[in-house]
């Protein structure tokens, strides 16, 4: 009887130090730490978005790319709506451009696509629009800014040019120079990402603007 008086005490000493413990840890969750989680919380709630891409040397804008994606989750597959249209600077002028565009739908791993009033069916492999962040502290030069209120943060900051190719978002950004983001989360959900770079191999500035709706 004894033995059991000094283990129970003993058992609720342990739970309350665990308790103690655990509150602890997430006191020692950084402002840093916390926007990240909440980039990763936000993730799998993704259900639609919008891009633009768009790359302009000094003088003209040489290429624009919008596209428009709806995913329509249901219990047992993925579907997606496509939009695409795309501003390409010609070769035979200063400002003559080219229009193209393209669009198509998916139900589960068939794609539907029109051409001159024709629809034509494939097979189709359902990608993964998942963001895809790898993001620390230590990525970004110094000077970044980070703002929380509440469940709502922004970070804006310039990449080192040593982790540009850890970070990316749907895309990999391991060609480019000169990264800066501007990343926001609102009410706990990833709202939008925008960036800015220099191509290394042409030397022109490519604008992302990406923005996200759950």
């Amino acid at each position: 009887m004894n033995k059991k008086l000094i283990v129970l005490p003993l058992l609720a000493a342990c739970l309350s130090l665990a308790a103690c413990s655990k509150k602890d840890d997430s006191k020692k969750l950084t402002n840093f730490e916390k926007f990240a989680n909440k980039i990763y919380e936000s993730e799998t709630l993704l259900v639609n978005y919008e891009e633009s891409f768009k790359i302009s040397d000094e003088t003209l804008e040489v290429y624009l790319k919008e596209v428009s994606v709806e995913i329509e989750r249901t219990e047992d597959s993925v579907n997606t709506t496509y939009e695409e249209s795309v501003k390409q600077l010609s070769a035979t002028g200063e400002s003559d451009y080219t229009y193209t565009t393209d669009s198509y739908y998916t139900i589960g791993n068939k794609r539907f696509s029109e051409l001159n009033g024709v629809t034509y069916e494939n097979d189709y492999i359902v990608p993964t629009y998942f963001l895809s962040f790898v993001v620390s502290e230590e990525y970004f030069e110094e000077g970044f800014t980070l703002s929380i209120d509440d469940d709502n943060y922004s970070l804006t900051g310039t990449v080192k040019d040593d982790y540009i190719s850890s970070f990316f978002l749907n895309k990999s950004l391991n060609t480019v120079s000169d990264l800066t983001v501007e990343i926001v989360v609102v009410d706990s959900k990833l709202e939008s990402f925008d960036a800015e770079y220099t191509s290394t191999k042409s030397g022109n500035k490519v604008t992302i603007n990406t923005t996200y709706g759950y």
